[in-house]
């Protein structure tokens, strides 16, 4: 978060000295969509202060026109989206829902953020979906199939938030993680990519409850582990593997009380992240 910070420091600073179009140049590109991925895939992991901390330092507009440059003009423009693949407006949302995640329940002016989120998640989901039936070629096909899973799995998440109170077994919850199971069986892995899974995975592991759920994101999360030794995966791994093992343990009683753990879908809106839902485990058993 240290570097994302940094670097969402140097885009303000472009924006204020009215960088021209002309100079934003490929790594230009490639820096604001790993910036957006990373805001988006991370902001998971962390407290609302550490990602409101972040988001303090740039506002959106800062990265405007960053995601519509052509480096390369003879190329395609999947081409020139080497991270995102022509999805930055999805990875900017999940950021903001992840921000809206650790202020629940929502004031009236976050809920209205909230469901303009909804209505956007909701016309992508119908637009890649149709748009699946379409594509021509294979690198496309793979790009928009990924982007739908990251938008079910990004409308749980925004269920979640608008709806505290709800469980894995609403049926809206039930409907959106069957597409998204759907998904990801039929997402290819390759070491380009597999890093991409980690965000979805990890969500979806507070949203399963049955085993062939679980058997499924276990042997995409091997996939993954096949094609390279990457920090981000092995974490995403012990935290999934974590996850579901507190959701079988009882709640552990420490001094006057009992020490209640969040599980399921409540993970996904602790204050603290969701890696700070593992640390309570420890520091429960230690105790």
């Amino acid at each position: 978060m240290l570097h994302l910070g940094g670097l969402a420091q140097l885009f303000h600073i472009r924006k204020l000295k009215n960088a021209l179009p002309d100079q934003r140049r490929p790594f230009h590109r490639i820096a604001a969509e790993a910036f957006a991925y990373h805001l988006a895939t991370y902001s998971i992991l962390y407290s609302a202060y550490e990602i409101d901390g972040v988001a303090q330092q740039f506002t959106w507009t800062d990265l405007e026109g960053y995601d519509r440059v052509m480096p390369y003009p003879e190329a395609s423009e999947l081409a020139n989206s080497p991270v995102l693949g022509l999805q930055f407006e999805l990875f900017k949302n999940i950021f903001e829902i992840t921000r809206l995640s650790r202020h629940t329940p929502l004031t009236p002016k976050d809920l209205t953020s909230a469901m303009e989120f909804k209505r956007q998640l909701d016309f992508n989901q119908q637009r890649l979906t149709r748009g699946l039936d379409f594509v021509a070629g294979e690198e496309e096909y793979e790009s928009q199939e990924i982007a739908l899973l990251y938008t079910l799995v990004a409308q749980i998440f925004l269920l979640k938030i608008m709806s505290p109170e709800i469980t894995t077994q609403h049926p809206t919850v039930i409907h959106l993680l069957s597409q998204a199971l759907v998904s990801v069986e039929s997402c290819k892995v390759y070491a380009a990519c597999n890093s991409f899974f980690c965000w979805p995975l990890t969500v979806l592991a507070c949203a399963v409850h049955t085993d062939e759920a679980k058997e499924l994101i276990e042997r995409k999360m091997a996939e993954c582990r096949q094609w390279t030794h990457s920090g981000q995966i092995h974490r995403s791994s012990s935290i999934i593997k974590a996850i579901w093992e507190d959701d079988c343990s009882d709640d552990i009683s420490q001094g006057s009380g009992a020490v209640v753990l969040p599980r399921g879908l409540d993970r996904l809106l602790h204050v603290e992240g969701l890696v700070d839902t593992l640390f309570l485990t420890e520091r429960a058993d230690s105790g």
